[in-house]
């Protein structure tokens, strides 16, 4: 062997003009005496001198490196191998000539973790992040996470992770990246921050907040910004902590300016800026962005449709491809989602000869055909899953389909007259495209060959379609499965969706289970959600019913965009008010009532439709629809004062007008006038808006009957009264607020002013549903005699005044229609929106005030069919418009 082994690294030396690697001397002497280990080690030391000063290896050579490394070892023991100083070229070797096998062999077996001041630490750091980076095979990539997690879960782990070099530290970190270990990503930038490439940080911590959230990565964030402050990444990563910890636009905005544009991740981060903008109502500030990102090269498709959105009402700017969204582009999967694009060809219209029922049924023929086609087909590679599970998505949450997530929002049908677009039809076409989603990621899943990061995202998109089909539970189980199969790969990544899965499944001990593997568990605790009935239940809390309002019917007018008018029918929604004494509840972040066993109160269905609950602030670790794990309160303040307290304080998340003076006044101005607030103050965040305290002026709530805190304080309350939850206007609540605020304004309940005033409301701003012409129809609304008004503009009692004056009222629909509730029973109104779907938010003010309201409808604009019916930009017929404006003007 010793005699074949010479002949052959011989024949290389002459043929590159070399002399045999230590002398001919040395090559007689192992050929006369091939076992003595001396002139082995010396051979072995030649041929690393060699392949070391080659900057092009000739084929074959680092082979016999290694070869000469393994006759130079023979016999020794590993403490001896580690002496020899081979190490680092060996696994250099390794890594060149592809044994991923070997090399993970050799780390496996024995040899104990590499010191800072091992001469092999770098090369065996690099060998592991070689093994993560290039070997396709899942499997190899969980034997490297299973040893660096090995090494990190020694005790001196943080003295180690401490001593290692910067250029080990770098290489680790792109191991620990590669394999998902964030536990040891998360220890490693805790101790080499300063030293590690910013756009490695910004990679790491991205991945973080993707996984853990913003409250547990936001800390880190800013001190890598500070660090860095012109990365545009690492910008970009504390953007996305500090909107998960509820920061306002205020706080957020100076980390959108004076960014290096010129950096590779520019793109991103104006991309995510200008959706972040966009979906605020930032108008300026997302066109701006868009402008800034266009100079950057072509826009993104989300981006470009947002362009395109803006466009409706702005106009120029960059030109935007906002490309439809279109299954036949996933070439991969197109002949399997056919009959799926067949059904989706369908519009879920009230007059479709498709039932709802009909259409589930040809949706169960789709995934039958979409399975069996995708079982027989070619191996779909990771991209080509992840392309079609976000287009997959992306349809279910976009146009008419979108109107599947009003399913129990409204305990009431949408019938054709509230839009010709039927939920029911809608949500059957959205569950096709979420079982087809949830078919794709169950397949791909049971091929794990991928990267951690992709293998995570396709169970995230699973978890997604789970949550949607209401199979929380199934989602649970699954990510179990995946995450003890596949441990300690993608570590705290499989940790915190287990969580997550647990707390939508209301899986309380779970969901504890999975937060002891992850940070913070020591200033973290586990909370499950009861809504209002059972939230009292738990507690054995009795009601005391303060005011009750049945249905009330009435009708209103709808004039479609043919011109034809006609009546239809409804009724407001019953609703009651009631008062619970409870007592050492708590009340975190204003809008969170924990009970004294652990369980927060959830809002109603309708409220949550606005945003997923609890909202987002610093104390918030994890969420689901039937839980959160929060931050144990830093310091709890007792409160022995006897106080009101109003359930569902949203006011300084959702400061929406209608919100507030419909939901929130009317409960207190009720309360106050039923003697609840006699020997009791009325507890409310200081953060509340200006207009908001001076509401409670107007009623007549003087400032030393209300009890300010904190949004970051938590109380503890002795004696708490609480006021229920409510989702609906109620007639009583509303007409006693009403009367009151007349007095306030100067108004006389019994001797109204004229009603002559002609009123257009216009939503000169608005950029979540764009009306083409406003402004055009706000010029045939001032040449008809009426006035524009912005009422946000005006104070509370000043919109009561004008309001109380409206002989009509029009205008696109938005918060502002709130103020029917001042207007007189002979206002007629005209709301101009779309013929697609129409919520009744404001025909029950006009019910409850006895006012004549008349819809007209327009239609949305071709090319936006994949953005939120709800949001889509819509026109109005002109001339229709000017005929409906001259009736409510007559």
């Amino acid at each position: 062997m010793m005699q074949s082994f010479i002949h052959r690294v011989s024949t290389l030396a002459q043929q590159t003009g070399r002399a045999f690697p230590g002398g001919e001397d040395l090559a007689l002497k192992l050929l006369r005496a091939p076992h003595a280990a001396a002139p082995r080690r010396r051979l072995a030391k030649a041929m690393v001198a060699w392949l070391r000063e080659t900057t092009e290896p000739p084929p074959g050579l680092p082979g016999l490196v290694g070869e000469a490394i393994t006759l130079a070892w023979q016999g020794l023991s590993d403490t001896e191998r580690l002496e020899s100083g081979l190490m680092p070229a060996y696994m250099r070797v390794l890594r060149q000539t592809q044994q991923h096998d070997a090399l993970l062999q050799m780390l496996e077996q024995g040899y104990c973790r590499p010191e800072p001041d091992d001469a092999w630490l770098q090369t065996a750091l690099a060998g592991l992040a070689w093994v993560a980076r290039e070997c396709p095979d899942g499997s190899n990539q969980r034997r490297v996470a299973r040893l660096l997690s090995a090494w990190l879960a020694m005790p001196d782990s943080a003295a180690w992770l401490q001593g290692l070099p910067n250029a080990s530290a770098q290489t680790l970190a792109n191991a620990l990246l590669k394999t998902g270990v964030l536990s040891g990503l998360a220890a490693l930038l805790n101790h080499h921050l300063q030293a590690l490439d910013p756009d490695q940080t910004a990679r790491g911590l991205t991945a973080l907040v993707q996984h853990l959230g913003g409250a547990t990565v936001r800390d880190g964030a800013q001190q890598a910004v500070a660090l860095h402050p012109r990365h545009p990444g690492l910008r970009l990563v504390l953007l996305q902590a500090m909107a998960d910890c509820g920061a306002s636009m205020a706080d957020m905005a100076p980390l959108c300016q004076g960014v290096d544009l010129s950096h590779p991740s520019a793109e991103a981060f104006l991309s995510g800026v200008a959706t972040w903008a966009f979906e605020s109502g930032q108008a300026k500030v997302a066109q701006e962005t868009l402008q800034a990102l266009a100079t950057l090269g072509p826009l993104p498709p989300a981006n470009a449709a947002q362009w395109q959105h803006l466009s409706v009402k702005q106009g120029g700017g960059p030109v935007a491809d906002a490309s439809p969204l279109d299954l036949s582009a996933l070439a991969a999967v197109q002949e399997a989602l056919t009959p799926l694009a067949d059904l989706l060809a369908i519009a879920p219209l009230h007059s479709s000869p498709y039932s709802a029922a009909a259409l589930r049924a040809r949706s169960a023929e789709a995934l039958a055909h979409f399975e069996h086609t995708l079982a027989a087909q070619a191996a779909l590679s990771w991209a080509q899953a992840e392309e079609a599970a976000n287009t997959l998505w992306a349809l279910a949450n976009a146009g008419p389909l979108e109107l599947r997530h009003w399913q129990g929002v409204f305990p009431f049908d949408f019938g054709p007259d509230l839009g010709c677009i039927d939920p029911l039809r809608a949500s059957a076409l959205c569950d096709a495209v979420l079982t087809h989603l949830l078919s794709l990621c169950q397949h791909q899943l049971r091929g794990l060959t991928g990267q951690i990061q992709e293998v995570l995202q396709i169970a995230r998109w699973l978890c997604e379609a789970r949550w949607a089909l209401g199979q929380a539970p199934e989602a649970l189980a699954d990510i179990a499965r995946l995450q003890a199969q596949l441990a300690p790969w993608g570590d705290w990544a499989w940790w915190a969706l287990l969580e997550r899965c647990a707390l939508e499944a209301g899986d309380e001990a779970s969901a504890r289970n999975a937060r002891q593997q992850l940070p913070l568990v020591a200033e973290s605790e586990t909370h499950t959600a009861l809504e209002w009935d059972d939230w009292l239940g738990e507690q054995a809390a009795h009601q005391r019913l303060l005011c009750s309002d049945p249905a009330l019917p009435g009708t209103w007018q709808i004039a479609s965009p043919d011109g034809r008018v006609r009546e239809a029918a409804f009724a407001t929604l019953p609703c009651q008010l009631s008062s619970v004494a409870v007592r050492h509840v708590q009340v975190r972040h204003s809008h969170l009532l924990v009970s004294a066993d652990g369980r927060y109160l959830l809002p109603h269905a309708w409220h949550r439709q606005m945003g997923a609950f609890p909202f987002p602030h610093p104390g918030l670790l994890s969420r689901g629809l039937r839980g959160a794990t929060l931050r144990k309160p830093s310091q709890v303040d007792r409160v022995d004062e006897a106080l009101l307290v109003v359930a569902n304080m949203d006011a300084t998340f959702h400061r929406n007008y209608y919100h507030w003076m419909v939901l929130t006044l009317p409960r207190i101005h009720w309360a106050m006038a039923q003697g609840l607030l006699d020997g009791r103050r009325l507890l409310l965040p200081a953060e509340l808006s200006g207009w908001m305290f001076q509401s409670l002026h107007d009623i007549g709530l003087p400032q030393e009957a209300l009890y300010l805190y904190r949004q970051d304080q938590t109380l503890e309350l002795a004696d708490a009264l609480l006021l229920s939850p409510q989702e609906w206007a109620s007639a009583t609540q509303i007409e006693a607020l009403r009367q009151t605020l007349w007095r306030a304004a100067g108004l006389d309940p019994t001797a109204p002013p004229p009603a002559q005033r002609l009123l257009y409301l216009t939503r000169q701003g608005e950029v979540r549903r764009p009306f083409a012409q406003e402004a055009a129809v706000a010029a045939l609304a001032t040449q008809l005699g009426f006035e524009c008004v912005a009422p946000e503009t005006l104070s509370v009692l000043a919109q009561v005044r004008l309001f109380a004056e409206a002989r009509a009222i029009a205008g696109p629909p938005g918060a502002a229609f709130t103020n029917l509730m001042w207007a007189q029973a002979s206002t007629k109104v005209l709301t101009l929106f779309k013929e697609d779907i129409n919520g009744p938010t404001f025909l029950d003010l006009s019910f409850i005030r006895g006012q004549q309201h008349r819809w007209l409808q327009g239609q949305s604009l071709p090319g936006f069919e994949h953005t939120s019916v709800v949001t889509s930009p819509y026109a109005i017929d002109l001339a229709l418009a000017e005929r409906e404006l001259r009736w409510a003007a007559t």
